[in-house]
């Protein structure tokens, strides 16, 4: 069923159950309101949920996909402003993502979040053409959480998942932040992610970390699967590839962690694979600088990756002088 409700106070959907989940033209569900419940539903069939909701999104007891024809399965709780308004809280319980396909399973860009015993099993995400892609990055997720502050994973399970080249999880700030200090933190409890596969082969990452954003395990187990992170990050309990702060780097893939930069380079970025040597007329004595400082007076560096200053003889003009 389509459903376009005007900005209402609330919507419920309970009990609600897809008559015909064999069916590839069966349309998106659309939801507009300040608060969204979803109570022992079947979206079997239904091929997206797009919940544009300003307050609160309850989901308990329900299932989503079981259809090898969906194009995109998935639970989209967003404010009205897609790119960047978040939902003030999100939270799903007891609820199934199974043999879904499509971009970024379930994409939550909210204050706080919370999913509690949610299972992810034999879903196939993919990677997907740019006409399909809401954000540049067109690597597919099978959860993609952006923009919290707090965000609570307990009791969930990741299964006989398949992606293309992308990852299960990515969590980091919303598209088109351009606050440095953006951060949060995922705290994730007694969840397993078992040998999902990518296309390749390998085993994808359970957590992919964007900005200043920060992950916190406990009882967390991978079924002795192993994964590699890519440079401009180190592999953190063989479940997180945690990127380089800046002043920091790694050049290699799955680095056990990141190198700093010696004195005489600097790094001003997040993710680096390199440092970068000071520019001339300027100088850094520090391991692991994020900056260079210039030379003052008759003080002067005259070739670039310098380490201090020196002094020009008295009759010499500093070449970084006006």
């Amino acid at each position: 069923h389509n459903s376009n409700v005007p900005n209402s106070g609330a919507c419920v959907i309970v009990s609600f159950t897809n008559t015909n989940p064999g069916n590839q033209l069966n349309p998106t569900l659309v939801l507009a309101c300040r608060h969204l419940t979803i109570d022992s539903c079947s979206f079997l069939g239904v091929s997206g949920l797009y919940g544009m909701v300003e307050q609160q999104v309850h989901v308990f007891n329900s299932s989503f996909c079981r259809s090898s024809q969906l194009k995109l399965a998935g639970l989209y709780p967003l404010s009205a402003d897609r790119s960047h308004s978040l939902v003030r809280t999100v939270s799903i319980a007891q609820t199934t993502f199974q043999k879904c396909k499509g971009l970024d399973l379930l994409s939550v860009k909210a204050d706080n979040v919370s999913l509690t015993q949610v299972s992810f099993l034999d879903n196939n995400i993919d990677d997907v053409s740019s006409s399909l892609a809401k954000d540049t990055d067109l690597t597919a997720f099978l959860v993609k959480v952006l923009g919290f502050d707090t965000f609570l994973m307990d009791k969930c399970a990741f299964s006989d998942n398949k992606l293309g080249t992308g990852n299960l999880i990515e969590v980091g700030p919303k598209p088109g932040s351009s606050d440095a200090n953006d951060n949060g933190v995922a705290y994730v409890s007694d969840t397993s992610f078992s040998c999902n596969k990518q296309n390749s082969g390998a085993n994808p990452l359970p957590f992919i970390i964007e900005g200043n954003y920060s992950v916190d395990l406990n009882n967390v187990s991978h079924g002795n699967c192993s994964f590699e992170c890519p440079t401009g990050s180190y592999n953190r309990d063989g479940l997180i590839c945690q990127p380089c702060s800046a002043g920091y780097y790694a050049n290699t893939t799955d680095a056990v962690s990141c190198l700093p930069c010696p004195p005489g380079s600097y790094s001003n970025s997040t993710a680096t694979t390199v440092c970068f040597a000071c520019p001339t007329g300027t100088v850094t004595s520090a391991w692991a600088a994020v900056a260079c400082t210039a030379c003052q007076g008759r003080f002067v560096s005259v070739r670039t990756g310098g380490t201090e200053c020196g002094l020009c003889g008295l009759d010499e003009i500093p070449s970084n002088s006006n």
